[in-house]
């Protein structure tokens, strides 16, 4: 049986100060709610009462890779599942030989050659990829905020070849305007920008409702795999990162360092106070360590935390937890009695 059939859900329109509002109640888990949704964020994949929830407070269910055709027809399809999702930019046609375009990141998993992705009609740009985004947000009014992961795997081009962030912050903002949740604005929500993210304060779902918010990570496939083998101390990975986010109040972008080890995790290394996301992988030599990841959540409070190769164990038992993100590969199996977005 179908999941979402063992949810009953009741939808009333009350007409109140102006505004159309459906009440859902729903039993999710056998206990009967009911929570006021402005009417418009009727996602079903959403669980009602994660909207009135701060978005730091929320668990939700990622893509992996969901650029490749193996795991999405399209890149938008995705979005009809999560609100989370990702694509890996790179900076050349080719790694480590030839050159890139300016103000233009390629988009593919691996080494081989241009674009390789399920973007616009197929094989499109970094922009491409960005616009698939737009379309659905301007398809779908008042959706539950999309969070997009920029996974990079080449170190920032040299000023003159306009790939820095600077030109990355220019291409977002012309993809996503106004829809673009910045950095900037998290601080002037909160009463002090000297405050640290572990006493942040976020918006609920439905005040962010009809936004975008990109995470870059990464900075080089090569640093990556040096990185995850030198002797704690001696990283220098996540320093690229910086590049881009040194500026809180002019970035278009949050930055999402890479935790590679359980010595950067008890003493994070290269990590400023300005940071707000962090990501992990969740398992090693393809174990799933519980452990890891409880130290992991234990370590960051305060931060949005992502992990991804977290196959091992089903979304609906991680939805439990405090992560704020869970990807996988296979996302669309991982629907949680039909939701991708829960309240733990």
């Amino acid at each position: 049986m179908d999941a979402r059939l063992k949810r009953i859900t009741l939808v009333l329109f009350v007409y109140t100060q102006s505004y159309f509002h459906q009440i859902a109640l729903a039993s999710a888990e056998g206990n009967l709610d009911y929570v006021l949704l402005p009417l418009g964020k009727s996602d079903n994949t959403i669980l009602p009462e994660a909207w009135n929830a701060p978005f730091n407070e929320i668990t939700q269910l990622a893509c992996h890779n969901c650029f490749e055709t193996k795991y999405s027809e399209s890149f938008i399809e995705a979005l009809d599942y999560v609100k989370a999702v990702e694509l890996d930019i790179w900076d050349t046609h080719y790694y480590g030989v030839g050159s890139g375009l300016p103000d233009h990141w390629y988009v593919r998993h691996n080494f081989l050659s241009g674009n390789n992705n399920n973007c616009g009609t197929g094989n499109g740009s970094l922009f491409e990829c960005l616009m698939d985004i737009r379309l659905w947000s301007e398809q779908h009014p008042d959706h539950f905020p999309i969070t997009l992961f920029l996974d990079k795997k080449q170190n920032w081009s040299q000023p003159s070849q306009r790939r820095s962030p600077k030109q990355l912050f220019t291409m977002l903002r012309k993809a996503f305007g106004s829809k673009l949740y910045k950095p900037r604005e998290l601080l002037e929500f909160n009463t002090s920008q000297n405050i640290t993210p572990a006493v942040w304060h976020w918006p609920t779902a439905a005040e962010l409702s009809g936004r975008i918010i990109v995470v870059i990570n990464g900075g080089s496939i090569v640093l990556d795999k040096v990185t995850s083998l030198l002797p704690y101390g001696n990283s220098t990975y996540n320093t690229e990162l910086e590049k881009a986010g040194h500026d809180t109040l002019s970035a278009n972008a949050f930055t999402g360092p890479y935790i590679f080890n359980i010595d950067e995790i008890s003493s994070p290394i290269n990590i400023s106070s300005s940071i707000a996301f962090v990501n992990a992988a969740f398992n090693h030599n393809n174990i799933v360590d519980l452990d890891y990841m409880n130290y992991f959540i234990d370590s960051y409070k305060g931060r949005l935390l992502r992990v991804w190769n977290a196959e091992g164990i089903p979304f609906c038992e991680l939805r439990k937890t405090k992560l704020n993100y869970v990807a996988y590969y296979d996302f669309k199996a991982q629907l949680c009695n039909g939701y991708s977005v829960w309240v733990p």
